[in-house]
């Protein structure tokens, strides 16, 4: 089943480029910056991170489908914390970016 790599390689590759952003958001080169969602406005991140805990409900949902179970905790776990970050960036909270 494909949806299980794709979404898991989503989540992975959301995370991994917004810790490349965080770790190089004071660069002498910023142009790059424009592809890094941390630099993307607000309402646009947190459609990004809202995309990515839907990414991370395919994986869950996935690995039901395929026989792994699905546990309420486990499904929370893996969802939670980026439904809590989306929310976090459009409340502003500090927390909410890595520089």
């Amino acid at each position: 089943m494909l949806a299980i790599p794709g979404s898991f390689a989503a989540v992975l590759g959301a995370v991994a480029l917004e810790v490349a952003g965080g770790m190089n958001a004071n660069s002498s080169l910023p142009s790059w910056a424009r592809l890094a969602p941390l630099a993307w406005p607000p309402w646009a991140r947190v459609l990004w991170w809202l995309g990515v805990a839907l990414a991370a409900a395919t994986f869950r949902a996935g690995l039901h489908k395929v026989g792994m179970g699905s546990r309420r905790l486990a499904d929370l776990l893996t969802v939670g914390p980026f439904v809590a970050f989306a929310v976090g960036i459009a409340l502003g909270a500090d927390w909410a970016t890595w520089h």
